[in-house]
């Protein structure tokens, strides 16, 4: 899909009122103590792609919500 196609269905979304957007991906890992099927709670990322310094400059930090990493982890954890 891309960065820019990305930017612009949150875009949308927003305007149509969306108060908060979780995105759910697949990708490779090169560590070798991941295995297939393993789930990776984000809590940060590094932006690399262009779009995203539209919206913010390119020295801030872009983290995950701590308490959304909190509750995600609790009901994955069961």
């Amino acid at each position: 899909m891309g960065a820019p196609a990305a930017a612009a269905t949150l875009e949308e979304a927003i305007a149509c009122g969306a108060k908060m957007i979780i995105e759910v991906g697949l990708a490779g890992g090169l560590q070798g103590f991941l295995k297939p099927a393993d789930i990776i709670v984000v809590t940060e990322a590094v932006r690399d792609e262009g779009t995203s310094y539209h919206y913010l400059p390119p020295g801030v930090k872009v983290e995950s919500s701590q308490r959304l990493r909190e509750t995600l982890i609790e009901c994955l954890n069961g």
